[in-house]
């Protein structure tokens, strides 16, 4: 869990990461610690460059001069505002409900220095940062950012940050820092030279280069042990990514340890290795001194989460196995995919990121994947309306709607701007937007007039909500060139949506979105869930309107990505309930269940593995405030058992607490 370092253990850091050179680095970074410095610095260069390195030594230098400094390691930060504030709550252990208690507790303390570490995978939170968190800062305290890639478009697009961030590139490393580094690393100081030739100046490279050296520039005959040829093309003259790439595969050549490549190949599949996760998937080899083993491994970081192969070093290993050992590697996935599902079941709200993020590694579907996990610089501004671009809004609802379909966006603005997303270009225009709301929220202050909308309420009346559920509607997207149709504006819209879902969990069950290109769409969301609800289309002005709806499960957003981890590996899980039929579906036969009977069972299921007492059951699902009533309680489980029939273990007792659910009769889930 914990995100911030100790001095102790940066100073851990600084020794275990040999860090030698950078002083221009460092002077910049010095200089936007004082007072009359930039607020914001901002360090960005490739993967394995060396950023950690220099945060780590300037965090270090600027302790020592007195300053405050809190580094957060975005890796492991849910990318919603409330789970940023959750995570500095804890490191600076006082309550922080609200950006401005955020605020009031950084500057009241002295000389503060706010260290984002790996911000790229914020890309989320990143409108929410440059809009909300750091304008809310006092000018004590002063933030540094650190990333693959410089400010994005939401820095560079608002004229109020101008002259107030100081980016800071971080090159590679030049011959005689190279060499300084090999030295540390054990590497005689008669090899740095030749190392240097073909490493160049990147640190992970050299890094690898000098625990391979023994390969390194000899010819080998023959292949290794899987069949390939271990050293491969002279890396030379690659560029960095693909550097690494071979590198690794000659590095882990030198391993002589069989079972510690077995490792490292699976811990590649694998966002964190943890004990229960690397004896899941080599349950063969596993022992604890392996894990200890593999920890000690210059290409491998243990963090507070678990063991993480250095990021192109993992990319590496996964695109061998993945060419090479397909089904092994299909083998690990499903070993991961199954613990990773156990283990989110015992989880709490506070703590489901880390699982969440687990799951998400594991997806491959490159849509959803980019969305998490972004391989590349963002390119177009995506943050809340303000009053001052009602103008440029409506000019694009008056370009591209009907005339019915644009009064209704128009009340919408009247009435709910905070449900309105700008996306702006690198020049600071308005070139789309959209519009989305949680139904909770929508139903409090409802426009007027909208057919959509009309459909929707239909909807939710033939199915409703249970009452701590809820729903994401996504009303509309609109480019200023093209509308609605497929667009680098539509991609950004559907991604920012992203963010609500899991800032929505575990209340969120479904998500709705109205079009009018329903045949252009529904290629594109049928994998991921979404259908055309039955009777809900309707014409405005001639053209037709269409609601289409995402029903994430009992599990909420957690669940349907476990499922579309599922589906990617050949793995279905088993869903008992149908909630729109309100029926129990056994292999033989679907079952009629009453009102109280379904919503015990749906109440149990989501959430799987954990104990329910009878109070809870009467308060959440009889919605009674007495303990009266457990003998009732008591009534509908064997009732739901009997038509349970042969799967009637699936609600278990505790005895003198109450009931739990579980998958298999094993009880863990089943994959």
């Amino acid at each position: 869990m914990p995100v911030a370092q100790r001095i102790r253990d940066v100073l851990a850091g600084r020794a275990s990461a040999g860090f030698v050179g950078r002083e221009e680095e460092l002077r910049l970074l010095a200089e936007c610690a004082e007072s009359d410095g930039p607020l914001i610095a901002w360090v960005h260069g490739l993967a394995g460059v060396g950023k950690t390195a220099l945060l780590q030594e300037f965090s270090a230098s600027a302790m020592a001069r007195g300053r405050q400094v809190i580094r957060l390691d975005c890796r492991f930060i849910e990318p919603t505002p409330e789970g940023f504030l959750s995570v500095l709550e804890r490191v600076l252990d006082c309550p922080l409900p609200t950006v401005e208690a955020a605020a009031e507790c950084l500057g009241g303390r002295k000389s503060t220095l706010l260290v984002l570490d790996g911000y790229e995978v914020l890309r989320l939170l990143d409108a929410w940062m440059c809009q909300a968190f750091v304008p809310a800062l006092t000018e004590t305290t002063r933030v540094v950012i650190a990333g693959r890639y410089p400010p994005g478009p939401n820095w560079r697009s608002a004229l109020e940050w101008q002259g107030l961030i100081r980016t800071i590139p971080v090159p590679a490393l030049n011959e005689a820092e190279s060499a300084k580094l090999l030295e540390r690393a054990g590497v005689p100081a008669g090899e740095a030279s030749a190392i240097f030739r073909i490493a160049g100046g990147h640190p992970m490279a050299l890094v690898l280069a000098g625990g391979a050296r023994g390969n390194l520039g000899s010819k080998r005959d023959g292949m290794d042990a899987r069949g390939t040829d271990p050293r491969g093309p002279d890396p030379r003259g690659m560029d960095p990514r693909s550097m690494v790439a071979q590198l690794t595969r000659i590095y882990l050549a030198e391993v002589t340890d069989e079972r510690l490549r077995i490792a490292v190949e699976a811990a590649s599949v694998v966002r964190t290795t943890t004990h229960s996760l690397l004896a899941a998937m080599v349950p063969e080899i596993y022992s604890r001194e392996l894990y200890e083993e593999m920890a000690g491994l210059s290409i491998v970081e243990a963090t507070s989460e678990g063991l993480m192969l250095h990021e192109q070093v993992q990319e590496a290993v996964a695109s061998w196995l993945c060419s090479c050992d397909p089904h092994r590697r299909g083998t690990y996935r499903r070993a991961a995919w199954t613990q990773i599902r156990a283990e989110s079941g015992q989880s709490d709200r506070r703590n489901l990121w880390r699982y969440t993020a687990d799951m998400l590694y594991l997806l491959e579907n490159p849509g959803l994947r980019e969305a998490y996990y972004p391989s590349g610089a963002q390119s177009l501004a995506l943050v809340r309306a303000r009053p001052e671009d009602e103008e440029a809004i409506l000019a694009i609802v008056h370009d591209h709607e009907t005339p019915r379909s644009a009064a209704a966006l128009r009340r919408w603005w009247q009435k709910l701007p905070q449900s309105f997303s700008v996306v702006r270009d690198l020049t600071g225009e308005v070139i789309g937007f959209y519009v989305a709301m949680d139904w909770k929220s929508l139903r409090r202050s409802m426009p007027d007039g909208d057919p959509a909308l009309a459909l929707l309420q239909r909807h939710l009346r033939d199915c409703p909500l249970a009452e701590n559920e809820t729903a994401l509607v996504f009303r509309r997207w609109l480019s200023k060139s093209v509308g609605e149709a497929p667009s680098a504006v539509q991609a950004a819209c559907w991604l920012d949506v992203k963010r609500s879902h899991m800032a929505l969990r575990p209340q969120i069950r479904r998500c709705y979105g109205v079009m009018n290109d329903i045949g252009t769409y529904a290629p594109m969301l049928q994998p991921l869930g979404f259908r055309v609800v039955e009777n809900a289309s309707v014409e405005i002005d001639g053209v037709p309107c269409h609601l289409a709806m995402l029903d994430f499960g009992p599990g909420s957003f957690d669940g349907w990505l476990s499922d579309l981890v599922a589906g990617e590996l050949g793995l279905r899980p088993e869903e008992i309930l149908d909630s729109e039929t309100r029926e129990l579906v056994n292999p033989e036969a679907r079952v009629a269940l009453t009102a109280l009977e379904f919503g015990m069972l749906r109440y149990l299921r989501q959430r799987e593995g954990k104990t329910v007492s009878r109070v809870e059951l009467l308060e959440q699902v009889w919605e009674q405030r007495t303990n009266s009533g457990s003998n009732v309680v008591d009534a509908v489980v064997r009732s739901l058992r009997r038509k349970l029939g042969a799967r009637a273990w699936m609600v278990s007792t505790v005895r003198g607490v109450g009931y739990r659910f579980r998958s298999n009769p094993g009880g863990e889930r089943r994959p």
